[in-house]
């Protein structure tokens, strides 16, 4: 498996620009709040999250997936989020992870 950035794609900001003038600036603020707990890289070892702590595959106890194509990650009492369609090229990567771990659902 390749290493991959994660960074938000054009959906996140089209969605923080648009929502942006209806909520004074309320909505897009909450929106990059959310980026902090999406992971900084994922690799063939596992997540590298923003803090810096490494996330081994090995630690895995479960994948949850949830409507428009957000997936949760369990690694015991951590939750790794994965908001596939807001990450830049997130199909791509979801399609990397999920052929890396052996799970076979499509990103929504």
């Amino acid at each position: 498996m390749d290493a991959y950035r994660i960074r938000p794609g054009w959906l996140f900001w089209l969605i923080c620009a648009l929502t942006a003038p209806i909520t004074i600036g309320v909505a897009p603020i909450a929106l990059l709040l959310l980026i902090p707990k999406w992971p900084r890289a994922v690799d063939k070892d596992g997540f590298l999250m923003r803090n810096g702590q490494r996330i081994p595959w090995s630690e895995r106890t479960n994948v949850m997936k949830f409507p428009f194509g957000r997936y949760e990650f369990i690694f015991g009492g951590t939750t790794v989020q994965f908001p596939t369609r807001y990450i830049a090229d997130g199909k791509k990567i979801h399609a990397a992870i999920c052929k890396h771990i052996g799970v076979s659902w499509k990103s929504g």
